[in-house]
């Protein structure tokens, strides 16, 4: 009979893989509820089968207080075609009469079919003040960077998202 030479270096690493798989198998079936408790346990695995009782409740929503949007105006290139409207407060006349109360920031929206910054209509950004420019930092056609417009030249262009960003005298 002849026999056929035999790598052993690839024979003994093909054994040992399925040796070991075969131990871990028996394992992880003889010990399968341990294992499987312990997993659920610290979070890692949930039953599909079985309902918990937050499964239903919806994360806390935060609270809005109505009055920062009482008196908005609607803005509408057209009115019969709803895509074309917003809702909002007109931008005051001047920089000097915005409240910047969100850490520094004002939340605006802008109008639509109008483009400030290079932002495409209706979007809602957050701006900030530096001197008499108002300043969006963030992606504009995938670049990111600090944008700069003139207050005066975009006023026109973006309304208030609450009216908390304008003083009131």
């Amino acid at each position: 009979m002849v026999e056929v030479p035999k790598n052993k270096s690839k024979s003994a690493v093909l054994e040992t893989l399925i040796v070991t798989g075969l131990f871990m198998s028996a394992f992880y079936f003889l010990f399968f509820q341990e294992i499987d408790g312990l997993l659920k346990k610290y979070g890692i695995k949930n039953d599909v089968n079985s309902k918990n009782e937050n499964d239903n409740v919806s994360p806390p929503r935060p609270t809005i207080n109505p009055e920062q949007y009482e008196g908005r105006s609607e803005y509408c290139v057209n009115k019969n075609d709803p895509d074309s409207c917003i809702r909002g407060f007109p931008m005051p006349n001047s920089i000097d009469d915005l409240i910047f109360a969100d850490n520094g920031h004002i939340s605006v929206i802008t109008k639509p079919y109008s483009r400030p910054f290079g932002l495409p209509s209706r979007g809602m950004v957050r701006l900030y003040r530096s001197n008499n420019q108002l300043v969006y930092y963030g992606f504009i056609n995938g670049v990111k960077d600090k944008y700069y417009e003139n207050y005066d030249d975009i006023k026109n262009d973006i309304v208030l998202v609450k009216n908390i960003f304008l003083k009131t005298t």
